[in-house]
């Protein structure tokens, strides 16, 4: 398993309001109203274990002989404390569902102990045996290698789940003994979003300055810390669910970003779309495939990138000033009821300024002669240097923001540019920003162009990449311009993260 983390980023300390500026969640994540992150409302950490559920015997390795796994209804919740016993043992758990009924399952393994024995994943078989959902690693690796998933049946009837090891489902060889010691949990969701009174903006903004919540829970983290999730489906077609973000800014510099996601299950043939809206109804992002994707994480040559899946805005609000955004979920094929179940997630960062360099203003950097020089950090074994690069084009600023330039100098990566292989991943688009990018770069005289690029060839999102190209010039810097070919007239709109990996040739 690849088990690489985001190491240009540092989770942010978010204060997260549920409703006016007067209350919220506090830093351990209990509300000022008295009401935990989720608790009884859908959000739970999973409890330790008390008496509900089964635990015991080892259970079947196939569907016919899977133990029996029902959600206790005193304790609220099921637990089965197992283990994988050797090499290509594998667990089968048997739960009857309601139509509609929707729970979360995940396993407790290197949360207990964190030995990574076992390594799990978690599937999802209907009753016929046909797997329907399958997690690795819970989204932004929240227990590391734990795995989790939520479900809502579509019918009523029998669902089995099944965990094994990491490197049996991965075929690289399965591991197993005594020590391979976990426990599964699962309990049901009750959904977060306060129907009808989230359904347009005059709504829930009425609800909220009411002094009602909408809350956000905390399935699988026990210090009340993000991500935050959110929980709701279409109750009638056409239904869009909003979700007020309130917060504040604690430092000068911090640069946040936060992501919207659903977390990754089976969804039938509901498709969520996202939006994000700032406090005066602008759109400040959309994207109509939010499900949160692990393998996005590195999908391009190392690259260690945000998830590209949902919705990403940065730099939200003001130091010691309140904001508010809205999160509108919608279905983008008109479904209802059951079967449109979606558990939601907030995740937000700050950067690390060791690793990343960021723009400070939006025409800090307009013309090469005022680069900002890029941090270029030496991988461990000396044959290359990466980067990250963090921006945003304000089309609407006066003077409009066109472009952004970046400086990398040979001395930052090993000495020499000269014969060294470039690649510059952008992302804009693919999390749900309105930029149309586009990258050249250029010799340190800041006019002659070495290479260029406005899309990529390894996804069909549109945002531009330079793809192992080598540098075949003996200059002593390399300009990055990063111009709009398009942008949204929209402040904050047109953000972008890109990530620069230099190398020896082989």
């Amino acid at each position: 398993m690849d088990t690489r983390t985001l190491a240009g980023i540092g989770i942010l300390s978010l204060v997260l309001f549920a409703c006016d500026g007067d209350k919220g969640i506090d830093d351990d994540g209990t509300s000022d109203g008295g009401a935990t992150d989720g608790g009884g409302d859908g959000g739970g950490d999973g409890g330790d274990g008390g008496d509900g559920g089964t635990s015991g015997d080892d259970c079947g390795g196939d569907i016919a002989s899977a133990c029996d796994f029902q959600i206790d209804a005193k304790a609220g919740y099921a637990q089965a404390d197992e283990v994988i016993a050797e090499e290509g043992d594998r667990d089968f758990f048997k739960m009857s569902l309601g139509a509609g009924q929707s729970i979360a399952v995940g396993t407790i393994a290197y949360a207990a102990d964190g030995d990574m024995e076992p390594d799990t994943v978690l599937r999802l078989y209907d009753s016929a045996g046909t797997l329907l959902a399958t997690n690795d690693d819970m989204p932004f690796r929240l227990q590391e290698t734990d795995s989790a998933l939520y479900f809502q049946a579509p019918t009523d009837g029998d669902y089995y789940f099944e965990v094994l090891e990491w490197g049996d489902w991965d075929g690289s060889g399965g591991n197993g003994g005594d020590s391979y010691e976990y426990t599964l949990i699962a309990y049901e969701v009750v959904q977060l979003d306060p129907e009808p009174d989230n359904d347009d903006f005059a709504s829930v903004v009425a609800y909220t300055k009411a002094g009602n919540y909408v809350y956000y829970g905390n399935g699988w983290t026990e210090d009340g810390s993000l991500p935050y999730q959110f929980f709701g489906d279409m109750d009638a077609a056409g239904d869009t669910d909003l979700f007020p973000i309130d917060w504040t800014l604690k430092e000068e510099d911090e640069r946040v970003w936060c992501q919207y996601s659903v977390w990754p299950t089976w969804l039938g043939d509901f498709q969520p779309s996202f939006a994000l809206y700032d406090g005066d109804g602008n759109m400040v992002a959309q994207n109509d495939s939010p499900v949160y994707s692990l393998d996005r994480y590195y999908y391009y040559d190392g690259a260690v990138m945000m998830a590209d899946q949902g919705v990403v805005f940065g730099e939200m609000g003001e130091v010691g000033g309140g904001q508010t955004y809205y999160l509108e979920v919608s279905d983008l094929g008109g479904m209802s009821g059951v079967g449109t179940f979606y558990p939601g997630l907030m995740e937000c960062y700050t950067w690390n300024t060791e690793v990343v360099t960021v723009e400070d203003i939006d025409t800090d950097n307009n013309l090469p002669a005022l680069s900002r020089d890029v941090l270029m950090n030496e991988s461990s074994d000396g044959t290359a240097w990466y980067g990250y690069m963090v921006g945003g084009i304000n089309a609407m600023g006066i003077p409009a923001d066109e472009l952004d330039s970046w400086r990398i100098s040979s001395a930052g990566t090993g000495g020499s540019l000269d014969g060294k292989i470039l690649n510059i991943v952008l992302q804009s688009k693919g999390v749900g920003q309105f930029l149309d990018a586009a990258i050249t770069v250029y010799e340190d005289d800041g006019t002659t162009v070495l290479t260029s690029a406005s899309s990529n060839t390894f996804d069909d999102n549109g945002d531009p990449a330079i793809e192992s190209f080598e540098i075949d010039s003996d200059t002593a810097s390399i300009y990055v311009v990063v111009e709009a070919e398009d942008a949204a007239m929209v402040p904050d709109a047109n953000q972008y993260l890109a990530f620069i990996w230099i190398s020896e040739a082989e």
